[in-house]
């Protein structure tokens, strides 16, 4: 069976389906729920932008760093072929993917176990959304309306209840300012106002037509210039920077950013009084490591049960830690001058092989007097 045939033939389950606004609706409808009294849910939570940025940045960051398996301080050779691909026909950053995003709102991720060795570890697994799953005690009864067997489920849960749980007073907040910004964007007030200040009242025609006389001309090449004679003013208005709630949102996306452990920046918040600047990207991406290690060691440590004994899972985060070529290369310079790396102990660090024995031979040749 052909990779297309296998989207076909599979039973693939649309990991954004979030069936809790019926609930919503339902609670409105019946008891008439105002905005502030409405269940949080998934949904209402990615609907603020800042939010769901540091919920990408946060799963994305995990997602793309490779698992390797680990025995004796030493990779596992061979490398179990489910860490490569946890399902089957679907790339690990999509299923790494929505496993920390179910983590990070729901405090859980659920997969079951579709096929396994002869050894009995397990082969492939399917993750489980939410809404897709029936759970009595803590435990997966269901998956796909499906029965599901205790040996044929495994949980990864979160150090936290989830931040729609723990977390929905503020995103409440932070919903409710949302739209009050939108109602403000939907109703602008007017940047000019022609007053007129002699003479009778100008009639409903005439005033439509000296508008649209107005804008026309604004709209021209030179339109920056106008005349008005001594019977009309132009007063000129702006936003009131109050009105654009932008400190409001500031804030708020400051709450969104503790909410998930991240600092301010990966959320595009400001903090008054500090000016964070970063030599390289490895150092932001050090920062942002206290906001993805939670999920990384609960996906670690789970996955490592359904090992034999001695056998650690592992993500492999020496890229997300590695500095630029520039500081890479001033590193290696010194060590090779200091003599804690030789040349071709660095060069591999780089990922070069080593020179050809011709090179070293003239450049030792070279060196003597």
């Amino acid at each position: 069976m052909g990779f297309f045939d296998f989207w076909k033939t599979s039973e693939v389950e649309s990991p954004w389906a979030d069936n809790s606004h019926l609930e919503t609706i339902t609670l409105a409808d019946l008891y008439g729920l105002t905005p502030d009294q409405m269940p949080v849910n998934r949904t209402s939570a990615m609907s603020i932008p800042s939010l769901a940025k540091g919920r990408n940045l946060i799963c994305s960051s995990v997602a793309r760093l490779p698992l390797v398996a680990r025995k004796d301080n030493g990779l596992l050779s061979p490398q179990p072929m489910l860490l490569n691909q946890l399902q089957n026909g679907i790339p690990n950053i999509t299923t790494l993917s929505w496993a920390v995003d179910a983590m990070m709102f729901y405090g859980r991720a659920w997969f079951i176990i579709e096929s396994r060795l002869t050894n009995g570890q397990p082969s492939a697994l399917r993750w489980v959304p939410e809404n897709k799953a029936d759970v009595e005690n803590g435990r997966l009864v269901k998956a796909f309306d499906k029965p599901v067997k205790p040996s044929d489920s495994i949980r990864i849960d979160a150090i936290h209840e989830g931040i729609i749980s723990f977390g929905k007073n503020a995103i409440r907040e932070a919903t409710l300012l949302e739209k009050l910004a939108a109602e403000v964007g939907s109703n602008p007030i007017p940047h000019t106002v022609l007053k007129q200040k002699e003479g009778a009242d100008l009639t409903k025609t005439e005033r439509d037509e000296l508008l649209a006389h107005w804008r026309s001309a604004r709209s021209k090449q030179g339109g920056s210039v106008a005349y008005l004679n001594k019977a009309v003013e132009a007063d000129f208005q702006g936003q009131p920077a109050e009105n654009l709630l932008i400190d409001g949102r500031n804030q708020s996306s400051l709450q969104m950013a503790r909410l998930l452990s991240l600092p301010a920046w990966a959320v595009d918040a400001n903090v008054k009084g500090q000016s964070l600047s970063y030599s390289n990207m490895a150092s932001r991406n050090r920062e942002l490591l206290d906001a993805i290690n939670p999920y990384m060691e609960a996906i670690e440590q789970t996955l490592s049960m359904w090992f034999p004994y001695g056998t650690k899972v592992e993500f492999d985060s020496s890229e997300l830690l590695q500095d630029d070529t520039k500081t890479q290369y001033e590193y290696l310079g010194s060590a090779i001058q200091s003599g804690l790396l030789t040349e071709d102990e660095a060069r591999k660090k780089i990922n070069l092989e080593p020179k050809p024995e011709i090179e070293q031979e003239q450049e030792k040749n070279d060196g003597q007097p």
